[in-house]
């Protein structure tokens, strides 16, 4: 039902709802463990790299379109793609042997 909301209504169409939208956003991700999937979104959507394959039009479809997806979350997140890489590399430097910290399972 959510999910149907969220797609029936265009984002420009009323302030209230962007705004209750990125509340939502920052709520999932704002803690360590949206951190860490934050983290993880950044280093496989390609945010920093080209998502272009050689000879494989397909394959950059596929690329660009997790690339797309990422920096929506970023853009509702007011994040830049560098604000997500930045966190992606501190995670896989910081919190590798345990990316949920030690309360969290």
């Amino acid at each position: 039902m959510l999910a149907r909301d969220l797609t029936a209504r265009p984002l420009n169409d009323d302030n209230r709802y962007l705004d209750a939208t990125r509340r939502a956003y920052r709520r999932v991700f704002g803690d360590n463990v949206g951190k860490a999937v934050l983290a993880d979104i950044a280093a496989f959507s390609r945010v920093m790299e080209p998502t272009y394959a050689a000879n494989d039009p397909h394959q950059t479809a596929f690329n660009e379109g997790a690339r797309s997806v990422a920096l929506r979350i970023y853009a509702m997140l007011s994040m830049t793609a560098a604000d997500a890489a930045a966190i992606a590399d501190g995670w896989q430097r910081k919190q590798y042997d345990n990316p949920l910290g030690e309360d969290d399972e």
